[in-house]
């Protein structure tokens, strides 16, 4: 059920990238751009259709670029690492070649819901310290490419605060499918014998707020084919791997060195889903460069759970929209 999105403008394409994925996305990207391109990255267990309906509330002339994450939706895997790290320059290096024959720097707001937002803030530290990771690697040179205007992270914190928060044990059962997808040959071969559609589903209802929207909308089938790919099964949990791995460490190495990043930033999650367990604003300034004064730090209530690009796409489209200026 390959449901596409749909929007004025919007094209779909598939770009082989470095790191061995072909990253399929949609994209409005006009040849002179005078704002900043909006790039939305999905979490898990969703592909890009997750933002069918924030852009339905996004300015006509908004440039957009939206990816299926490698190992996700039509993308095909990362051979190079689920890291995201690695992720992010992938999606960077497909919009850079889509976009090959604009100045350079391109300005660019990244906004990521989920995983999706652990890869904005993954490149936004990069952006803000490009001398950490080496400055004649691949990452680096694509980094030069574009300019960061702003950061977006939707429902989520950091991995170093999701990992500590496994110390009280509601929230450790809560959020139990983190070691659990980290265990990838276990994880697979159980959600494969359970059915992996059937996993996809139960998991978006589980942390959806709005339980009777998310299970009747068309969207979960999406997901639920997308998700049912082997490939893709197993990419997904090599993803929590890495979190669990890779990207916990250099999140680690960062805050004890000190490299932090930089605003402009906006915060946005469910007051019922992942506030009910974290001071988002309290720790989203401890990894912020000026302490949090340039984030703006928005609650969502109205019943919404995770996923607020469905549950809640207006109140998004028009925080991304004052985010982009």
């Amino acid at each position: 059920m390959a449901l596409q999105l749909q929007a004025p403008g919007l094209t779909s394409q598939t770009t082989k990238t470095t790191c061995g994925s072909e990253l399929f996305s949609h994209a409005r990207l006009p040849t002179q751009l005078e704002k900043p391109v909006l790039v939305l990255i999905h979490g898990f267990p969703n592909t890009n259709y997750l933002w069918r309906k924030v852009i339905q509330h996004l300015p006509a002339n908004q440039p957009i670029f939206i990816p299926d994450m490698p190992g996700y939706g039509e993308s095909t895997p990362s051979s190079a690492g689920s890291d995201k790290r690695t992720v992010g320059y992938a999606i960077l290096e497909a919009l850079s070649k889509l976009l090959k024959h604009s100045p350079r720097p391109i300005p660019v707001v990244l906004a990521g819901h989920d995983r999706g937002a652990r890869v904005c803030h993954r490149l936004a530290t990069d952006f803000a310290w490009p001398a950490a990771i080496g400055r004649d690697t691949p990452i680096a040179s694509i980094l030069q490419e574009f300019e960061l205007k702003g950061t977006a992270c939707i429902d989520t914190v950091p991995e170093i605060e999701q990992w500590a928060s496994f110390e009280h044990g509601r929230v450790a059962k809560s959020t139990f499918h983190w070691p659990f997808l980290a265990n990838v040959e276990m994880a697979t071969a159980m959600i494969s014998a359970y059915g992996a559609a059937k996993w996809c589903k139960k998991m978006c209802i589980r942390w959806a707020g709005l339980k009777e929207q998310i299970e009747t909308e068309s969207a979960q089938e999406v997901y639920a084919q997308a998700f049912s790919k082997p490939e893709n099964l197993r990419a997904a949990c090599m993803d929590y791997e890495c979190g669990a791995g890779i990207d916990f460490e250099r999140q680690v190495k960062d805050q004890k060195e000190g490299r932090k990043f930089k605003g402009p930033f906006l915060a946005m999650w469910s007051a019922t889903y992942l506030g009910s367990r974290f001071n988002c604003p309290e720790i989203w300034g401890r990894y912020m460069a000026d302490g949090g004064e340039s984030g703006v730090f928005v609650p969502v209530g109205e019943k919404a759970g995770h996923f607020l690009p469905e549950e809640a796409p207006v109140s998004l489209a028009e925080n991304l929209t004052k985010l982009i200026g």
